[in-house]
């Protein structure tokens, strides 16, 4: 054989090295790595995480997040719409125009109304229904300055301004009037009716004449003595004896049966004898009779009739003679007595 050169050897060698090389370094190679591996279904947790980052943070992530909610918000208004829009049946598209209609009519009236009323105010308020005359009528006792003083309305006074309630309120403080009834007589005329009390009996007090009528009303505080008759043996008590004012209710009780006694001695004849009627017992009222100088023992409010009828036969019988008369007793047992020389 022929030798190899010493190019040769050298090359010979280097390429023996370069064999060993690679030997080793498939040796080393064995080894699993990842990063030059490619395996299937398999990524790295690192990437992975990269991933998810990038795609937290992305930009266009966001916009599809908005672009979402906007259809889905889209979507509900659409529902909603869809909701409203549901078909109406004729009767209830009538029923609503018949609505719409009646509105616009009560708005129509309503305006109307009000034009109406604010006319009308113009013209109650014009000089034309100033007041240019006062009549009074039913009054006897109170003068007509005297209710016109307390009616509070006065001349060129605009007749409409007068409110008929305290105008009557006001009259009402006199004790004599009973009823008040105001007419306006347009354009510029008020009329005033008024209903007095009567005087029926007196009360005595503080040396003067209080005068009451037949529902026990207080009428006047007077020093003139009446032809009345006067009540005694009242229970209402001296502070409560005002003008005004009205007897306690136990004493109006009385007064009735009194009214009684009055009507059946007015018709047999006798009422203008009666001067006193006492009322402190109900079980016995007693009536005074100054100039026939008799005093009658009534009883209680039974067989009332009956009793006068006896009283008037004893008055006529003992006429001139004082004494009493008795018919405070059973008169279907007993008989009415009078007994003389009663002094009074």
């Amino acid at each position: 054989m022929a030798r190899k050169t010493k190019e040769e050897k050298k090359k010979g060698f280097a390429k023996g090295k370069r064999m060993k090389g690679q030997e080793t370094l498939q040796k080393e190679d064995n080894t699993f790595r990842f990063d030059d591996e490619i395996v299937i279904g398999v990524t790295k947790i690192e990437e992975t995480k990269k991933i998810k980052e990038t795609k937290i943070h992305n930009p266009k992530n966001k916009k599809k997040k908005q672009i979402k909610k906007k259809k889905q918000s889209k979507q509900i208004t659409k529902k909603k719409t869809l909701k409203k829009q549901i078909p109406i049946s004729e009767e209830e598209l009538l029923k609503k125009v018949r609505r719409g209609k009646k509105i616009k009519k009560i708005v129509g009236l309503t305006s109307l109304a009000i034009i109406l009323v604010a006319s009308t105010i113009a013209v109650m308020l014009s000089p034309v229904f100033n007041i240019k005359t006062i009549s009074i009528q039913g009054n006897s006792h109170i003068s007509t300055a005297e209710i016109i003083s307390l009616s509070g309305v006065t001349i060129g006074e605009n007749i409409f301004k007068i409110g008929k309630g305290r105008t009557k309120e006001n009259i009402k403080q006199n004790a004599y009037i009973e009823k008040v009834t105001i007419h306006r007589n347009l354009p510029s005329d008020i009329q005033i009716i008024v209903t007095e009390r009567v005087a029926t009996f007196m009360i005595e007090k503080d040396n003067q004449y209080l005068y009451l009528n037949n529902q026990g009303y207080l009428l006047e505080l007077s020093s003139e003595k009446l032809e009345l008759p006067i009540l005694q043996g009242l229970e209402t008590t001296v502070e409560q004896l005002t003008v005004g004012n009205r007897l306690c209710k136990e004493d109006l009780t009385k007064l009735e049966t009194v009214l009684k006694i009055m009507n059946l001695a007015k018709e047999n004849e006798m009422e203008s004898c009666i001067t006193r009627i006492g009322i402190e017992d109900d079980n016995d009222y007693k009536l005074v009779m100054e100039a026939e100088q008799k005093i009658v023992h009534m009883g209680d409010n039974t067989n009332l009739s009956d009793k006068m009828l006896n009283v008037k036969a004893i008055l006529e019988k003992e006429k001139g003679i004082a004494g009493e008369i008795f018919v405070n007793i059973d008169l279907n047992n007993e008989y009415p007595m009078f007994r003389q020389n009663v002094n009074i």
